[in-house]
């Protein structure tokens, strides 16, 4: 027997089908409950987070908005990560603030990443709006951010398993 989920995101719909765990194979007895093994679990936690982050962009983020790219310069880097995420919060709010002074809601969604040679950087998306790049640039004093623009080829699949 399958399940059938749908999830609405934005202009589409996403249809998931997969088995029902309540019900084997015919004339089989029950087997014994076995655990999943730690690579499993990361697997399935990897695969469900990536799902969730991009039903979450579909929903709330469109073509042309920003993804962004907080870096720090060298002598200004955080001594740990919750300095760091202390410092992108109070980026954020002076972002709010911003876009609140305009009359546009901010939409966000933010991720604190340490890279492969230890530096910490911040990944960014957030809903456009007009001056918002001068805006970013002015408040993140911190180091260079990396300013882009989204685009929806392949439904944000490559941007939410990076």
């Amino acid at each position: 027997m399958y399940v059938r989920v749908k999830c609405h995101c934005g202009g589409s719909i996403e249809v998931e089908e997969h088995h029902s765990g309540r019900y084997g194979a015919p004339g089989m007895k029950r087997r014994k409950k076995k655990k999943p093994t730690p690579e499993q679990m990361a697997r399935q936690n990897q695969w469900r987070k990536e799902r969730d982050i991009r039903r979450l962009l579909k929903t709330n983020f469109g073509e042309y908005d920003y993804w962004l790219t907080l870096t720090y310069r060298q002598g200004m880097r955080p001594e740990s990560i919750g300095e760091a995420k202390g410092q992108v919060q109070k980026f954020l709010r002076k972002m709010r603030g911003f876009y609140k002074g305009r009359g546009h809601p901010m939409k966000y969604i933010v991720v604190t990443e340490i890279g492969s040679r230890g530096g910490v950087h911040h990944h960014l998306v957030m809903s456009r709006i007009e001056g918002g790049d001068v805006a970013v640039a002015k408040n993140w004093p911190h180091g260079h951010p990396q300013i882009g623009l989204l685009y929806t080829e392949g439904g944000f699949r490559k941007l939410a398993g990076y």
